[in-house]
């Protein structure tokens, strides 16, 4: 099994910036009604139209919500300061700057153009 994120987006042209220009994703595909697939390593990230999403539907934010609410995208990466170097150049808010948090784990966290939540970690450390 693997896991694929889509994301229902206000501005495609926006978050494809973000998540491409920001956090070193490419596009591995893009259909004309905007629909677009991202990769990076063995993250697949798509992003589509929040406004293709008839109301009542699931994933619809509710008026005044955030597109989200409620989730952590957690993406592990074993060049995580590399990474971090790369969003700090890039000028996109930290929310969160590198820090090792008590359970041992080393992240940072940003908020993507549509206030998804989203903590960037070091894969965990090795056990015995």
């Amino acid at each position: 099994m693997e896991l694929h994120i889509e994301l229902f987006v206000e501005d495609l042209k926006r978050s494809r910036d973000f998540y491409t220009r920001v956090l070193g994703f490419s596009v591995v595909r893009q259909k004309d009604d905007g629909f677009t697939e991202l990769r990076r390593g063995s993250a697949v990230l798509a992003l589509n139209r929040l406004d293709i999403l008839k109301p009542g539907h699931p994933a619809r934010p509710a008026v005044g919500e955030r597109i989200a609410r409620g989730v952590e995208v957690v993406l592990v990466d074993a060049e995580l300061e590399a990474t971090y170097a790369h969003v700090i150049a890039s000028g996109w808010p930290i929310s969160t700057p590198l820090t090792e948090q008590p359970w041992g784990m080393t992240d940072f966290r940003v908020v993507d153009p549509d206030g998804c939540y989203i903590r960037i970690t070091a894969p965990p450390p090795a056990t015995d």
